[in-house]
């Protein structure tokens, strides 16, 4: 699990990342640095499968690019990288 929060305070369940960031992207990679390397094709994937299983990440667009953005403060689940991985 990862939080996307201003403050590196960690007052989450132990294990739990914190990132100053909240592209859903960033968020993935700060858990499983390889996934900066997979595809163009398996990243749209593992995004997909990320977003939808978390409520608290929307997706925007913006000129033709879509970005998924974690809410602020609350919690990210990012599954085992067996389930997202190329």
């Amino acid at each position: 699990m990862i939080v996307s929060q201003e403050s590196t305070v960690n007052n989450w369940l132990k294990g739990t990342l914190i990132s100053g960031r909240d592209e859903l992207d960033e968020l993935i990679a700060a858990v499983y640095r390889v996934f900066r390397k997979y595809s163009r094709e398996a990243r749209d994937k593992a995004l997909t499968v990320v977003s939808k299983m978390n409520p608290y990440v929307h997706e925007e667009t913006s000129g033709g690019m879509t970005v998924y953005r974690a809410e602020r403060g609350k919690p990210v689940l990012i599954p085992l990288q067996k389930f997202i991985a190329q």
